[in-house]
């Protein structure tokens, strides 16, 4: 067998004591695909996960690092409270893009609810939070 599929006249049957036939449908049709351009595309989509997820674990590490090594005394609120806006924003729009994927109806509610599951909110919290993300994904 061949890394690119099964050859002419070959089926499923002893393949790896499986045995699955011509007649079976979906395995038949699965020896068919181009196995590298899978592979290619699920690496593609598993590198882009591994990557937000280090992205936040990163951004947990530096929140850490933030509250262990800070002079709570010299801390800027100002400031501070400008890099919480841009995490809140940054909520508002990953929440936005939930709705738009449909992750609500998945599990059977409202966008608000689901969102305010999602994030441990009040309902009202999470629609504000909803039409911020929805905002802030149409400007420029």
């Amino acid at each position: 067998m061949s890394g690119m599929g099964l050859g002419k006249g070959e089926d499923w049957e002893g393949v790896s004591g499986i045995g699955l036939g011509r007649g079976s449908g979906w395995a038949w049709w699965l020896a068919r695909i181009d196995w590298w351009s899978l592979t290619l595309v699920l690496t593609n989509i598993c590198s882009c996960n591994i990557s937000v997820v280090d992205g936040l674990e990163r951004l947990k590490s530096a929140v850490s690092d933030f509250e262990a090594e800070a002079d709570f005394d010299f801390v800027d609120p100002k400031q501070l409270a400008a890099v919480i806006d841009r995490l809140q924003g940054a909520l508002c729009k990953v929440l936005d893009r939930g709705r738009e994927r449909g992750d609500h109806r998945l599990a059977g509610l409202s966008p608000a609810s689901w969102a305010a599951r999602t994030c441990g909110l009040s309902r009202k919290a999470a629609a504000d939070r909803l039409c911020v993300g929805r905002q802030l994904g149409s400007l420029p």
